[in-house]
């Protein structure tokens, strides 16, 4: 009696050790898939940041060429798309360096309403994210750009203002120098006449 009441006291024990093992398995098993999980999510968080950036000084590198080029934007425009490879998928262009070979670039040159010497330049940069075909990384860098405007024959200068006008308010040599004004004596700057004395 006492050697079975032993046995079955063991197999008890041995039992629960068992049952024991078995949940810190499980509770090791979820601790760490959790924490690999989060150490996949943070580098692929890095990763994206770290394109982002990239796109950021692409799109600075871009801008500063354009600007540079301000005088003649067509001509600009012209070598660039001649010199970096055109993505007919994506429609944007690429990189010369390999090292790019995931980002895409292209810009966009508009007019100011109102402003014919103003223009409003958009560069933008895409990019692939990790394990992706798309380009879903975006990276937009706006400007205002101030343009030379080329005077041809018969065209006004810059800004409407015609050579040889006076602006409103501006005194003429004629009222600096007490004269009459151009165009008679009832423009601004005519002496003023005094009453007519009678000789008695």
């Amino acid at each position: 009696m006492s050697f079975r009441k032993r046995s079955r006291s063991a197999r008890g024990r041995s039992g629960v050790s068992l049952v024991e093992t078995l949940v810190a398995i499980g509770v090791l098993s979820i601790a760490m898939g959790t924490l690999a999980q989060l150490v996949f999510s943070g580098l692929q968080a890095s990763a994206a940041a770290e394109r982002q950036v990239s796109g950021a000084l692409l799109a600075q590198e871009r801008m500063e060429d354009l600007l540079a080029h301000r005088a003649d934007l067509p001509a600009w425009e012209k070598v660039a798309s001649s010199q970096f490879p055109f993505d007919k998928e994506a429609e944007l262009y690429g990189f010369e360096r390999t090292q790019w070979e995931d980002y895409r670039w292209m810009w966009e040159i508009t007019d100011v309403q109102g402003n014919q010497r103003l223009k409003r330049v958009n560069v933008k940069v895409q990019w692939r994210l990790p394990r992706a075909k798309e380009f879903r990384g975006r990276f937009d860098l706006f400007c205002l750009l101030a343009v030379p405007v080329h005077k041809g024959a018969g065209q006004e200068p810059a800004g409407g203002e015609v050579e040889g006008a006076q602006a409103p308010g501006e005194p003429t040599p004629a009222d600096e120098t007490g004269g009459v004004a151009p165009g008679g004596t009832d423009g601004p700057g005519a002496p003023v006449e005094g009453p007519e004395e009678v000789n008695g």
